[in-house]
């Protein structure tokens, strides 16, 4: 990699850092005393002043390295390519969504919603730069299916929420820009993730089959798999 390719992943992914921190405040309001326990029978415990600022410091610190962490995996991969400001806008909003769902089970459309709605645009953008007009279709074919597809499974199961389906959405459409094989990674190695964590939460007894698994960070994680395919 040139010089000038390294200062362009370093300014990559100091920017996807930055705005994975802000959007993560701006979505769970984090100094407000949100930040939350859980004790083992898993009710909300509130906790002091003290322990709330260590641990927003800490979750912050957290969101900050895992979205510099991805953004340096898919800027080794693609490189500073039409699709990278999409695909930095995804990881920058992988880590606060990941941090709500493990700590409170819960996916903010405050945040889902607009980066969905930006993912496209900047998709759009890629494609119009690139002629590539068919990409564009079937990122939007692939979001749709993926949102379809745990729409499906919530209204059979009753154990995924509606944040899923809208976080599916956005997980399926930058791998779908990408190409079919992208997706399909996308979404088997997200399944296969949620699936392992279960069994093995479920054998050692930490949950029962009937309690809910925060599907967010299994979805994130398969679409960076999907990309770095």
């Amino acid at each position: 990699m040139t010089g000038l390719g390294f200062a362009g992943g370093a300014l990559a992914c100091a920017v996807t850092a930055v705005v994975a921190v802000l959007a993560d405040q701006f979505s769970v309001h984090p100094w407000r005393a949100r930040a939350v326990s859980a004790d083992k029978q898993g009710d909300v415990v509130a906790v002091g002043d003290a322990d709330t600022r260590r641990l927003v410091w800490s979750r912050t610190l957290v969101i900050a390295v895992s979205a510099m962490t991805a953004s340096a995996l898919v800027y080794a991969r693609i490189g500073w390519a039409a699709p990278l400001p999409a695909a930095c806008c995804l990881c920058a909003a992988g880590p606060p969504l990941v941090a709500s769902d493990l700590a409170e089970h819960r996916l903010p459309d405050k945040l889902t919603l607009p980066v969905i709605a930006v993912t496209a645009a900047l998709l759009t953008a890629a494609s119009w730069h690139l002629g590539d007009f068919a990409a564009l279709e079937r990122g939007a074919i692939a979001a749709v299916a993926a949102g379809g597809f745990f729409l499906a499974l919530a209204l059979i199961t009753r154990q995924i929420g509606g944040g899923d389906v809208k976080l599916a959405v956005l997980t399926g459409m930058l791998p779908g820009w990408l190409g079919w094989d992208h997706f399909v990674v996308a979404l088997i190695s997200g399944l296969l993730l949620a699936a392992l964590t279960a069994g093995v939460l479920i054998a050692t007894r930490r949950i029962s089959r009937h309690d809910p698994l925060p599907l967010g960070p299994f979805l994130l994680t398969g679409a960076l798999i999907g990309v770095l395919a």
